[in-house]
């Protein structure tokens, strides 16, 4: 076939070679109905023809006289004729295995199709129905015109609105010549024509100058009685484009002088580029422009009658099958089409003006050139609102592309609007800007804060939505932005979208109905740069449906990588909360980014005691170097390592402290304690609070000896006093005493001598009499309670605390007189 050739048509495949007797192909008996199934019955049984399947067949014995395939499923329709001489029909569900419907038809039947996937069309003898196949209710649209009474019926069809319907038939002449009729009945207003000539067929394309308006179209071939031509009809049955009368077009239909008593069989209409495909009796094909009624090409495609024609839904053309079982595949070569009707269709006065005005609505190529050099025309003249018009009227991107648009924002109006204003404003009349119109047009707009422009243009469907435009509206509007990402189908951003305006709850159900499927990990690395927020919300609610719904470690990897600390805190806290052993080391790392960030948060989470399996051993180091010191204390087990820690006293709160020297051994526990005061005299406090803590773990005769060698009488004193409650040992009591005096603590030095009898009073005494003092009463009270007198008498006079002596006779125990007056007379006084 020649490589230039506008149509391509060709052997799709070959019914016998399945096995299949030409016998079967024949009106009647074969049932096509579209492009997925052909059915017949041979001998008893139904033959149905998988044809997407590799022309698979299948048979099932079946006793109906007709058989008839749904045209998108594996359902059937069987007619047959009870004893009554009604007609019965039956819709089976083949794949299901059930019945589904059964009705009676009085009328008989002469033809019967699918008109859509819910009904079947049944013409009888007295008038044309219609059954409801899923009901199995069957209501009569129109009675059949007397002009087809005994017609054999070669094709019943409806409009896409179901407001027409056509029925056609033909019939013999006196002469022995074929006629055709038809009736066109309008199913809206109940109101019929009968015409003259074969086959009709409904449409919906654009024969206007508005390439976004599809005219409702008939097309047919009018062959009156006594006239030996024929004419192709095309009219308008619907509402025209705003501003044109109804469209009507026709043109002469001539036969070659070898066929000239052929007549049509098949018309099909290939909508997507204004064309009808007319087949007749002897196999040749007519093809024809709808709006100029131009013939384009004529030829004979096969020698065998062709009875019956289904869409190519892929394609736009059509499939046939002839008696001899061929299936024949006829389509426009959409690379070809336009260049042939320039440069072949020289039969034509205006071959040229009628390839633009195709390749203007149709957008097909091969007019490129003759675009350009039309918009050079205009644009070079100033004529901005015309080079526009055929720019929008250009097939494909010839002229609309940002070469363009450059061109109109390059050159200013010496009055009026801006040319590029002019250039949009006159796309937006009649169609949708493309992905780069979009683009240039947005974003001035919505620079100029005009966002509600945009919403209408949106509404209006005037903008093609990418996700790069999308991501622009975005940035104004989130929710706007949304909508835009679910227009361009983007289930990666539509998600995310939801994400950013804390619509959650609404992405499950987004995902449940569009049936797509996200990488939410992706979605949360896209989100957490802009909005870390609504990527932690994200990761929440993941995790709140369920712990497999995202991976913890990826997520916390993914917030780190973006040094978003907080919201790495705030997501492992939730998803770490059911304190998991194989999660120890998602707590490990929880802790270890806020002892080296953030160590006041580490504190607080140590506070929650929500969390057991970390690594103990490397958090207190971190703890320590944090400044953690009580907390490092905690976890650290190497007796070095709290040495060193300890030292940090005034970090560290006593009950912390207390707790780690409890965990010591007490020579470790000693030796810590001496390392303190050795560090610093100002620690004393502590060692003391740490002391009285472990008594008597740690031997007190040890403390004692540690505040003796570093002289800490003041910690000597506070330890004793704190440990004297609990122990009858008298040094302790001594110590105690020394203490007290080296500080003179004069109150504390009279309550323990007068309250407690656990220490050698001559040791005291003498310690007390060797000590100077200010203040001698507790001796006194020593020497009173234990009898030592005299002692004290010449205590005091050697003393020359004289007042004293007197004080204590007086006042303390006149009883003592004597004994008081008779050592004074011994020492000759």
């Amino acid at each position: 076939m020649d490589d230039s050739l506008p149509i391509r048509y060709t052997q799709a495949y070959n019914l016998t070679d399945l096995g299949l007797s030409k016998d079967l192909f024949k009106p009647g008996n074969l049932g096509f109905e579209s492009e997925k199934y052909i059915s017949m019955k041979e001998a008893g049984e139904l033959v149905i023809i998988d044809i997407g399947a590799g022309f698979a067949v299948t048979r099932k014995t079946m006793k109906a006289e007709h058989i008839l395939v749904h045209p998108v499923n594996l359902i059937i329709a069987a007619r047959a004729k009870a004893a009554s001489g009604s007609n019965f029909i039956q819709i089976f569900d083949m794949k299901n295995e059930k019945k589904i419907c059964q009705c009676e038809v009085k009328d008989e039947i002469d033809f019967w199709t699918w008109i859509n996937p819910t009904t079947l069309g049944v013409v009888g003898t007295e008038a044309v129905h219609h059954l409801d196949a899923k009901s199995g209710t069957i209501t009569k649209i129109f009675d059949r015109a007397s002009q087809l009474t005994g017609s054999h019926i070669m094709g019943y069809a409806v409009s896409k609105n179901g407001t027409w319907a056509i029925l056609h038939g033909i019939g013999a002449a006196e002469d022995k010549s074929i006629i055709g009729n038809m009736q066109l009945y309008s199913i809206e207003k109940s109101q019929q024509q009968i015409l003259e000539g074969f086959c009709g067929a409904f449409s919906e394309v654009c024969v206007c100058d508005n390439p976004e308006f599809k005219n409702s179209l008939f097309s047919f071939v009018e062959k009156k009685k006594g006239q030996p031509n024929s004419t192709l009809r095309i009219m308008e049955i619907g509402t025209p484009n705003e501003g044109d009368a109804k469209f009507k077009q026709s043109a002469s239909f001539s036969y070659p002088a070898e066929v000239s008593n052929d007549f049509p069989v098949v018309i099909h209409a290939v909508e997507k580029y204004g064309i009808l495909f007319i087949i007749t009796k002897f196999g040749y094909l007519f093809v024809y422009a709808m709006a100029s009624g131009a013939l384009l090409y004529r030829q004979k495609i096969t020698a065998t009658l062709i009875f019956r024609s289904v869409k190519n839904t892929k394609t736009d053309g059509c499939i046939c099958v002839n008696r001899d079982g061929q299936l024949l595949a006829i389509n426009v070569d959409e690379q070809n089409l336009i260049a042939y009707i320039m440069n072949k269709c020289t039969h034509l006065t205006d071959n040229v003006g009628i390839a633009f005005k195709m390749a203007q609505r149709y957008a097909l190529p091969g007019a490129e050139n003759l675009f350009m050099a039309q918009f050079n025309k205009f644009f070079g003249t100033g004529d901005y609102k015309s080079a526009a018009r055929v720019a929008r009227e250009a097939p494909g991107d010839t002229l609309r592309n940002n070469d363009t648009i450059s061109k109109f924002k390059s050159v200013t109006a010496a009055s009026g609007p801006p040319p590029i204003l002019i250039y949009f404003s006159t796309l937006l009349e009649t169609t949708t800007l493309n992905a780069v119109e979009s683009l240039e047009l947005v974003k001035p707009v919505l620079a100029q804060g005009k966002k509600n422009l945009v919403e209408d243009w949106i509404k209006k469907k005037k903008l093609t939505i990418t996700d790069e435009l999308a991501e622009v509206i975005k940035q104004v509007d989130p929710k706007l932005g949304l909508s835009c990402y679910l227009i361009s189908d983007n289930p990666e951003q539509v998600v995310q979208g939801l994400v950013e305006t804390q619509q959650y709850d609404k992405v499950q159900t987004y995902l449940a109905k569009s049936g797509k499927k996200v990488d939410f990990l992706s979605v949360i690395r896209n989100t957490t740069p802009r909005n870390p927020e609504a990527a932690l919300g994200l990761a929440k609610w993941l995790y709140s449906q369920g712990p497999n719904m995202v991976s913890t470690e990826a997520v916390a990897s993914i917030f780190m990588e973006n040094n978003r600390i907080q919201e790495t805190t705030a997501f492992l806290l939730e998803a770490l909360k059911d304190n998991r052993p194989e999660e120890g080391h998602l707590q490990t790392k929880l802790f270890e980014i806020n002892l080296r960030t953030a160590p006041q948060v580490a504190e607080a989470i140590f506070q929650m005691q929500k969390f057991t399996h970390y690594d103990r051993e490397k958090i207190g180091k971190l703890c320590e170097g944090a400044g953690l010191y009580g907390r490092a204390l905690e976890h650290l087990n190497s007796v070095d390592d709290i040495k060193r820690a300890l030292l940090n006293v005034h970090a560290i709160p006593k009950e912390q402290m207390i707790a780690v020297f409890k965990r010591l051994e007490p020579d470790d526990a000693l030796q810590s304690l001496d390392d303190l005061m050795r560090s610093n005299r100002q620690n004393v406090q502590r060692v003391a609070e740490v002391a009285i803590a472990n008594h008597p773990r740690i031997d007190s005769a040890n403390i004692i000896k540690l505040f003796e060698h570093y002289q800490c009488w003041d910690g000597l004193f506070f330890y004793l006093g704190h440990i004297l409650p609990e122990t009858e040992d008298e040094d302790c009591y001594f110590k105690y005493i020394q203490a007290a005096t080296r500080l003179n603590k004069i109150a504390e030095l009279e309550k323990v001598i007068k309250g407690t009898n656990h220490y050698d009073p001559v040791k005291v005494r003498d310690f007390l009499m060797e000590t100077p003092m200010q203040d001698p009463r507790p001796l006194i009270y020593l020497c009173d309670i234990h009898g030592f007198v005299p002692e004290l008498t010449r205590y005091l006079y050697k003393a020359k605390k004289n007042r004293f002596i007197e004080i204590y006779v007086l006042k303390f125990n006149n009883a003592a007189a004597p004994k008081v007056l008779g050592t004074l007379l011994d020492m000759d006084c």
